[in-house]
């Protein structure tokens, strides 16, 4: 009998899977925050997201523990800094020459 059960376990397995994808897709639309995130995460330049997805994950991570440990440890996570970039600015500057630099012959 092992041989028609095999279809019915493959087509539980199957409504499993699309009943678990239905309740992501549903809970991720009602989250206005996870398309913005994702689009804006798309606009990075492909090498920068690795780096930055490791960032948000040990943040994460840091915030979770100091939550649940404050009481004894006394660490508590303040605010975000909204005003905070993963980026910085660099510009390169090109020496011109100074009429100092010339030398008379």
């Amino acid at each position: 009998m092992a041989g028609t059960d095999a279809p019915a376990t493959r087509l539980d397995a199957l409504r499993e899977i699309l009943v678990t994808a239905h309740e992501l897709a549903t809970k991720l639309a009602r989250d206005p925050l996870a398309e913005r995130i994702l689009r804006a995460f798309a606009k990075l330049p492909e090498r920068d997201r690795e780096p930055i997805l490791e960032i948000i994950e040990r943040d994460t991570t840091w915030c979770r523990i100091a939550e649940q440990t404050s009481g004894q440890t006394g660490i508590t996570v303040r605010r975000i800094r909204t005003r905070a970039s993963t980026f910085t600015s660099s510009t390169r500057w090109m020496r011109h020459p100074s009429p100092c630099d010339e030398t008379s012959s």
